[in-house]
């Protein structure tokens, strides 16, 4: 495990487990949530730790060695839908302004995320920023639009 993770530290790129048929990077659990959503909640419960290792157990070790935003580019070059929406209409982007997770949101709004997309309640990623008043969040968000 020691060389596992001092390999994955020197260079990331050394982790290449995608499957040759379909990845499970876009599974989805019975709340219709993929990994990025989880993996995009600042704060991650065993719950959660739980549905990615459900959902994507091949990266799990990934989970634990690499940085946030290291995750979080591994998701998304892997070919993780940034636009999915879970049961209750959350992107991962939604995800991020509620969390105030400002050093991830640049990945998303650099996939071409839609901002203007609405949750069940109607709130866009940029409602939601503005409403808890994240002014780094709103200001990336309208530079955006």
């Amino acid at each position: 495990l020691r060389r596992l993770f001092l390999l994955l530290r020197d260079d990331p790129r050394n982790l290449n487990v995608q499957e040759e048929a379909e990845s499970d990077h876009m599974s989805v659990s019975q709340k219709q949530r993929t990994c990025l959503h989880y993996a995009s909640r600042r704060t991650v419960s065993m719950v959660n730790y739980l549905m990615i290792i459900v959902l994507m157990p091949i990266l799990l070790l990934g989970y634990f060695l690499l940085a946030e935003r290291r995750q979080m580019e591994a998701l998304l070059s892997a070919g993780a839908d940034s636009s999915f929406f879970s049961q209750k209409g959350n992107t991962a982007l939604h995800y991020l302004c509620q969390r105030k997770t400002t050093r991830l949101v640049p990945l998303l709004l650099h996939r071409n995320n839609i901002t203007v997309t609405t949750e069940q309640d109607g709130e866009t990623p940029l409602d939601i920023a503005s409403r808890l008043k994240f002014k780094k969040i709103v200001h990336m968000l309208t530079k955006k639009q």
